[in-house]
């Protein structure tokens, strides 16, 4: 078996935890507390990894009672699952070990109910056929029946699949049962369970530490407790005091069984979008989007638009809610989590931290007199930024780029300019990530937040 990938993650920097902007934080904390009391959910985690690396975490509401989140918690993320899978799979291709065009016949027995004769690719686009296995009715009750108990992908397969729904390659329809054979895939080919191969290829090289493919992988950091209407209609209890999650996470299996922090999942999502986790072969080879409802499907992850922004990522609901995007056209990828089983749409919480993010701008430092129609675009920024402003009276006038922490790392211009009108423009030389550009007259300062990607 070839091993490129470790070649490509050994250049993979560790995501730092820079200091994020004081006013960023609070603004993005105050949006996920109003969200989750408007919801009246029972806890709330998210991050995001920001253009510089830059990483902020909150957390709002309880694990259990009496005892709130913090970061360190983790949540199942559901079928975000999906993209570690297919990442997995996307890369064994173009490392030469299977081809995705192989059909499941070559790596997998028979099994009832299972066209063979569908792909690996099928599976991960989702246009196999294949019954998805969440459909049958008896699941929940049958996993909750014996929730200590911890199913075999065979088990769920023969247990859970009834007839297909189509022929491989007629059409297109969700279903986990693609993702539990695609698990199955990597251990023939790899003789490694997937979980194990999550690991080695992406939960170590990028200090993914909270990730766990439960349950058969451990770690310390403590699991939010998960609270469901799992007896009463719209009566959230603690199941997690009542059930084990073995039978839960086993049934996720290679298509939902994933435990992690909001934090490595933002961090996971972001490496994928931008090709430090797999090659750039193997990313394209997942983002051959099929055009489903508003968006697309690739192989585990989907392409669309939140408030107008183009995203890139996957969403979860194994009873704990998930939500982790790239937003490309920003530099962020977001991530947010619930541990509320009866609030499963996030959608406008995660829509709103994004909006909260984007139209973030820091206080001056002061009003800067002296000065009129101040213009600075474009913003998020590549090569060259522009400054169009207008001088009342003659001046001397400093331009710099300061970093988050308030470190001078370039200066634009330096000295005195009569008054007028001035449209100028400046080369960025500096390394992706969030800035401040701070103009000072001699008596007053004009500061301005600014990305560059």
């Amino acid at each position: 078996m070839k091993r490129l990938y470790f070649l490509i993650f050994a250049l993979v920097p560790f995501f730092a935890f820079a200091q994020v902007d004081p006013g960023l934080t609070e603004a993005l904390q105050n949006t996920l507390d109003e969200h989750r009391i408007e919801l009246d959910a029972k806890g709330l985690g998210a991050a995001i990894v920001m253009p510089g690396d830059e990483i902020w975490q909150g957390v709002s509401g309880i694990s259990g009672v009496g005892t709130d989140l913090t970061t360190d918690f983790t949540f199942g993320v559901g079928s975000v699952n999906k993209s570690f899978t297919a990442a997995v799979l996307a890369q064994l291709h173009v490392d030469g070990v299977l081809s995705l065009d192989d059909p499941l016949s070559k790596w997998l027995p028979n099994f009832p109910n299972v066209d063979s004769t569908a792909t690996i690719r099928q599976c991960l686009n989702h246009t196999t056929g294949i019954f998805d296995y969440r459909a049958d009715p008896t699941l929940f009750e049958t996993v909750l029946g014996d929730a200590a108990k911890i199913w075999t992908p065979e088990e769920i397969i023969e247990t859970f699949v009834h007839a297909p729904n189509f022929a491989p390659g007629d059409s297109w329809s969700y279903s986990n049962t693609n993702y539990t054979l695609a698990g199955m895939v990597i251990k023939s080919a790899t003789g490694k369970e997937y979980y194990e191969m999550y690991k080695e290829m992406f939960f170590d090289p990028l200090g993914l530490t909270s990730a766990i493919g439960a349950p058969f992988q451990t770690n310390s950091s403590p699991l939010a407790d998960l609270w469901f209407d799992a007896l009463i209609p719209g009566i959230a209890i603690n199941i997690s005091n009542l059930f084990s999650t073995n039978g839960l996470f086993s049934i996720g299996n290679s298509a939902g069984g994933i435990v992690s922090t909001p934090r490595d999942m933002a961090v996971w999502m972001k490496a994928l979008a931008t090709g430090k986790a797999v090659s750039d072969e193997a990313l394209n080879e997942m983002k051959q989007f099929l055009p489903v409802g508003a968006g697309g499907y690739g192989l585990g992850v989907t392409s669309g638009d939140v408030n107008g922004e183009s995203v890139f990522g996957h969403s979860g609901n194994i009873v704990y809610v998930s939500e982790v995007f790239y937003f490309p056209g920003l530099d962020i990828s977001v991530a947010l989590h619930s541990n509320d089983g009866t609030k499963f749409d996030l959608t406008a919480v995660f829509a709103d931290l994004m909006e909260t993010y984007k139209n973030y701008e820091p206080s001056s430092v002061s009003e800067i007199s002296g000065v009129s129609q101040i213009e600075l675009f474009p913003n998020p920024v590549s090569d060259f930024v522009n400054l169009n402003f207008e001088l009342e009276e003659r001046s001397n006038v400093q331009i710099a780029v300061f970093d988050i922490l308030g470190n001078k790392v370039s200066t634009l211009y330096s000295g005195n300019l009569i008054s007028g009108e001035y449209k100028k423009q400046f080369p960025l030389d500096i390394s992706k990530g969030t800035y401040l550009i701070k103009m000072e007259l001699e008596e007053s300062t004009f500061v301005e937040r600014i990305v560059k990607y």
